[in-house]
Order: C-alpha cells, then structure tokens, then sequence
C-alpha cells in the first residue's frame, strides 16, 4: 500500500512510523516508549491493535479488520553482547532468531531448546504456540500491558523470578494479551551438557485453565486493546 491509502486519522499520528509498503494499515515503533504511545492512543480511539514480527505470513484472503492497526516489532531488534557472569543474553522481540543462536554461538554460548531453523523473530517464537516448548529459557520479559504501561518481569538470574511467572504466561499468547518489547534468556556454554528441560502442554489453553487464563489476561488487557480472535 501507499502512504495515501492510510486512514488520514493514522496518517496524522503516526507519519514518521508508518510502514509505507505494508499490505494493512501498519506502523513500527523505534523504542519502548513508541509502544506505550502506540497503546494509549489506540486505547483512548477504541481501535484494536495486532503484533506481527518478522517472518508474518498472511495467507491470500486474510483481511484485518476495520480500525486495527497492525504494529510491526522490525525495528525492535537489538541483541545485546551476552553475559557472561549471569549466563543471560538480552534481545529485543523483534531481532531475527536465527541471528540470535548465531551471534550466541559465536560469543562462546548456546540457547537450550530453541530452534536454529526458524524463519522469524525472537518474539514471533515464543508468542506462538511453539514457545511453550522452550519456555524454560525465558528468565524475564519486558512488556508493554493494554494501558501503555511499561512492565518488567522475572530477571537476569533465576533467583529474581518469583511468585507467578508472568514470562511463561506470555508465551503462546499470539500478541493477544500485550506487547512483548524484550526478552532475558538463559544461555550455556557452548560446551556444556545438555540438560532435559519438562516438556510443557498448552494447558494455559486447556478448558479446564480457560477461566483463569482469561481473569490473568484480562487484568493485563481490560480493554481489549489487543486484537483477539473474535475479532
């Protein structure tokens, strides 16, 4: 699409972050701060929002909807030198994880359980239904919830996570529930022994965890900001 077919409404206020060429009406914010304004706005327009990251495919006849607006993690995409005394890697949602496991190897380090042979970002990964199968490497998430508010949870080290673990929670929530900004992982060295992590079940998806996994989603996004299935 060209500019000029943006609704005049997103034109005006997101100019400098439109993505021009993009198919539905679509912008990428630069930092935290572009997200949080990004969701306050389209909490206080009753527009819906809808992450996508790199490797987002829409099959021919996919349409979004009226007044949603798609927000694109491309330009979300540091990944940080890792460390090495916590054994943790910071990347943001939107850097490409097949970059991610390279760099990592390359630094001396692996990520456990996660796949070099994705095709899309560190946050489309996790965000998806897979995520859960690697959930163990997710030590903190930085998050963006639906009032704009700017959310840090768990740590660098695995003695900063306690009570709920709300970065296991984001995993396979398909963007439904908040905008995942980064990420802390936990990596190995590269020559360490592998060890057997729990394979985990979608069971936040499970009918018999639906009630409690919507009260927990819907204190994250009481509005709906978030583009749901119904949708």
């Amino acid at each position: 699409m060209t500019e000029s077919t943006y609704p005049v409404i997103i034109e005006e206020t997101f100019g400098d972050l439109l993505v021009p060429d993009a198919a539905f009406p679509t912008v990428a914010p630069r930092n935290t701060r572009d997200v949080c304004d990004i969701v306050r706005w389209a909490r206080g327009s009753s527009w819906r929002l809808f992450p996508v990251g790199n490797g987002t495919n829409f099959s021919e006849d996919f349409t979004v909807p009226e007044e949603v607006l798609v927000v694109w993690s491309g330009k979300r995409n540091k990944i940080y030198a890792p460390d090495e005394i916590d054994l943790t890697l910071e990347v943001e949602a939107g850097a490409q994880l097949q970059e991610v496991v390279i760099i990592t190897e390359q630094s001396g380090f692996r990520l456990e359980g996660v796949p070099s042979d994705y095709m899309g970002s560190v946050g489309g990964y996790f965000a998806h239904a897979n995520g859960l199968r690697s959930r163990s490497s997710i030590l903190g998430v930085t998050i963006v919830d639906g009032r704009g508010n700017e959310m840090k949870f768990g740590g660098k080290v695995k003695k900063d996570v306690s009570g709920f673990d709300v970065p296991a929670f984001f995993a396979s929530s398909r963007g439904t529930i908040g905008w995942i900004d980064s990420f802390h992982l936990r990596i190995f060295p590269v020559n360490s022994s592998q060890v057997e992590r729990p394979a985990y079940s979608g069971f936040t998806q499970n009918s018999s965890f639906r009630g409690l996994y919507q009260s927990i989603a819907k204190a994250f996004d009481p509005d709906n900001v978030f583009m749901k299935a119904s949708f």
